[in-house]
């Protein structure tokens, strides 16, 4: 009989749900409990998917045996669970962002280590179809060397100025750099490698902290270079949010989205024909137990759950989650400031 990895979900809001359900329906794990500081929340969802429920997570600990904890809840209560957990050996998925800042992140990180638990972060359009075929192609070097990476991402979730409950909500879910801004930054980094050196611009056109306006351009360790625009100021970006990377290799460039990949090559390369070619995310085999809303959750999810049964490091990992902490403190220090930084980057243990 198939091992199955028990796990209980901390956070029973909209994510929390949807983890839970996937849970639920992936032959890998078995859902042994939900937990949400809401006691209402917690006891509809336990009611609802038939498991048991408590108000906090050192209660569920202490009342019932499991595996690993998914976090689900806001970010500012990553770092005090993540680390509680993974203190008690658990192994723990986080979402993302890991910690908003980036020493807690590492601390987190740390501890992880420290115990040998295993822990990933929910950065899920790594799993998409078109993003993953993607770095499939980079990888096997259909475009030579890579020597650039750009990336663009725009929402409208901001366009007006701030009242006292939207400044509460937006800080809850990290700025403006919480809703697609922090995906789009790690596919940045997960295509371009650490940053070296950086110089932003940021504007504040609405908001009181966090930029909502960022222009970068990035030189990564390996010699890659590339320009980042975001934006959630964008006026008609309601239902049709952008996020794209564009890639140049020594052979080809690369456009990718969520719905394609549109490619040119200087020569025909694994598989690849030489000019120009188109590839629709509905052409790319997506094969899954269970699928329920965004495309790359379910496999999210099935990697977590085969990683630590398999016993191997999942990806993306805490350390990935310190990295776009850090990646995103260092382009607000370099707009603040109007100058060149090279950030200083802690190593992974």
């Amino acid at each position: 009989m198939q091992k199955k990895l028990r796990v209980a979900i901390v956070g029973m809001g909209e994510m929390g749900m949807v983890r839970a359900v996937i849970a639920k329906g992936l032959s890998q794990y078995e859902l042994v409990s939900v937990i949400d500081s809401r006691g209402t929340f917690a006891r509809l969802a336990g009611k609802q998917l038939g498991v048991s429920h408590y108000k906090s997570y050192a209660k569920a600990a202490s009342s019932e045996e499991f595996d690993a904890l998914i976090i689900s809840t806001p970010y500012a209560s990553h770092y005090e669970l993540g680390t509680e957990a993974v203190r008690q050996g658990k192994h723990v998925f986080c979402e993302k962002p890991l910690a908003g800042d980036s020493r807690k992140a590492m601390e987190m990180h740390r501890a992880a280590v420290k115990k040998g638990a295993l822990t990933q972060v929910g950065y899920n359009w790594r799993f998409h179809p078109t993003f993953k075929k993607a770095k499939e192609l980079v990888e096997a070097g259909v475009m030579g060397e890579l020597k650039y990476a750009g990336l663009k991402v725009y929402k409208s979730e901001v366009t007006r100025p701030e009242e006292k409950a939207d400044r509460k909500n937006r800080e809850e879910r990290f700025g403006f750099y919480g809703a697609l801004g922090v995906h789009g930054l790690d596919l940045w980094l997960w295509f371009g490698g650490r940053p070296a050196s950086m110089s932003a611009q940021t504007t504040r056109v609405f908001s009181s902290a966090l930029s909502d306006l960022i222009s970068a351009v990035c030189r990564f360790e390996n010699g890659v270079h590339g320009l980042a625009d975001l934006g959630w100021s964008h006026h008609g970006f309601v239902d049709k949010d952008e996020l794209a990377l564009f890639l140049t290799g020594t052979s080809g460039t690369m456009t990718v989205n969520a719905d394609r990949i549109e490619m040119y090559l200087e020569k025909e390369c694994g598989g690849m024909p030489c000019g120009d070619s188109l590839i629709y995310a509905s052409e790319i085999p997506y094969h899954t137990e269970f699928w329920f809303t965004h495309r790359g959750l379910s496999h999210e999810m099935e990697a977590f759950a085969s990683s630590v049964l398999d016993g191997k490091k999942p990806s993306p990992s805490w350390y990935d989650g310190y990295l776009v902490d850090r990646l995103v403190e260092a382009l607000e220090e370099s707009g603040r400031n109007n100058s060149v930084i090279s950030p200083v980057i802690e190593e992974s243990e």
